[in-house]
């Protein structure tokens, strides 16, 4: 196989992996996904390969640009309806099951607000603050940041005192080893779409 012969026919091998990948760059934008997909993957594969077969079948002539615009609008609107109050409300109404792959997002309430009170199995020190975003580290560890947050010293919930109280100052934030956590309180205002 030479240069030339790859060359020639670049448009039929990057319909074997572009189209997906088009599709998830897409679908990423709009919908909150975070697994890792690999470009030149099996999965990648065959669905590119089935959505050039669909298109194909009802545009015989289309062309490899037009399959990736239509790959793009389908990742992006499928995007948008994963994120929708309707598939969630059917979901979680009928089948019982959530769309979303990361626990902390499938408790946080973004349009009210989500307070949680974390609580460190390695100390005897809690939080709470609201929850605002959580990240994956490359070697593979999760952390959760509050915001407005408050630092108590013992391993209860009941009315203590905390030791610092940042709930006004929404500059300062704090970064928690998900590993760390023995246990969660979650908190919603009243007009909270999750309870």
């Amino acid at each position: 196989m030479n240069i030339e012969y790859i060359l020639e026919n670049l448009d039929k091998i990057m319909v074997y992996f572009v189209p997906a990948t088009v599709f998830m760059f897409a679908y990423k934008l709009t919908a909150r996904y975070s697994a890792k997909r690999d470009i030149f993957s099996a999965t990648t594969i065959i669905w590119s390969y089935v959505l050039t077969v669909v298109l194909r079948s009802v545009y015989p002539q289309i062309s490899i640009l037009a399959i990736l615009a239509f790959s793009f609008a389908f990742g992006f609107v499928g995007g948008i309806l994963r994120n929708s109050e309707f598939v969630s409300c059917i979901l979680d109404q009928f089948f019982y099951k959530t769309l979303e792959e990361d626990v902390w997002y499938a408790i946080s309430d973004f349009e009210k607000g989500t307070t949680l009170r974390v609580y460190l199995s390695d100390s005897d020190v809690s939080y709470r603050g609201y929850f605002t975003e959580d990240h994956k580290s490359e070697d593979g560890r999760q952390w959760i940041v509050l915001t407005n947050y408050k630092k108590y010293q013992g391993s209860e919930s009941h009315a203590d005192e905390p030791i610092f109280d940042y709930k006004e100052d929404d500059t300062r934030k704090i970064a928690l080893d998900t590993a760390k956590i023995s246990r969660v309180e979650i908190k919603y205002p009243k007009n909270s779409s999750k309870i």
